[in-house]
């Protein structure tokens, strides 16, 4: 009778098969390590407490990212996708911060402006754009063609003007140097009406 002898058969991989398990491990890796370099960065407490207080202010969710370096801070802050301008100071060991310039919130303005229309007893709608504005001027649209224009001082106070008529705001919306081309414009057209007037009946020149 034969011996039978066990066969130990070893199947080689293929060089395909084998590149595309190192491929999948080499992606695994660069996922994880993906995974940590975009992980959200720690919030500061000076970070959290003025965008906290900003969007108290404003009535609109604020953003902040403050890069602190040997006890001096730079915070930049937005609210709607509007940059706002913030000062920190490092007094005694607290940090003190303010809004620099005239940065106020549109809600309020709005109000004010529907509040005007009330009064003049016309029925409109206010847009006036973003939650905040930075001065020194911010246009509200009113729904009937018109506007309200709001001047914004530095130290956030504001008046208004209304223009419900729409030509009366396309005016008033236009800016100096435009209104400046127009007035040359129709002194030119104005100019070329009185030498045509001058001009003999019959056509020919204007004796000197």
């Amino acid at each position: 009778m034969g011996r039978r002898v066990p066969q130990h058969i070893h199947v080689a991989q293929r060089p395909t098969a084998r590149k595309i398990r190192c491929v999948c491990v080499l992606l695994c890796v660069l996922g994880c390590s993906d995974r940590k370099v975009r992980a959200p960065l720690q919030t500061s407490p000076l970070e959290t407490a003025i965008a906290r207080e900003l969007t108290a202010r404003i009535g609109a969710p604020a953003t902040t990212r403050c890069v602190i370096v040997v006890g001096v801070a730079m915070c930049r802050a937005s609210v709607d996708g509007v940059v706002v301008p913030v000062v920190v100071e490092n007094h005694r060991g607290e940090w003190v911060w303010w809004v620099e310039g005239g940065v106020v919130p549109t809600a309020p303005i709005a109000a004010r402006v529907r509040e005007e229309l009330a009064d003049l007893g016309v029925t409109q709608t206010v847009d006036c754009g973003k939650a905040v504005a930075s001065g020194p001027r911010l246009t509200c649209a009113l729904s009937g063609g018109g506007a309200a224009f709001a001047t914004i001082a530095r130290d956030g106070s504001v008046s208004l003007e209304l223009a419900i008529d729409p030509a009366a705001a396309g005016v008033r919306s236009e800016s100096p140097s435009d209104l400046t081309a127009r007035s040359r414009s129709l002194e030119r057209s104005a100019g070329a009406d009185d030498e045509e007037d001058t001009l003999p009946a019959d056509g020919g020149t204007v004796p000197k």
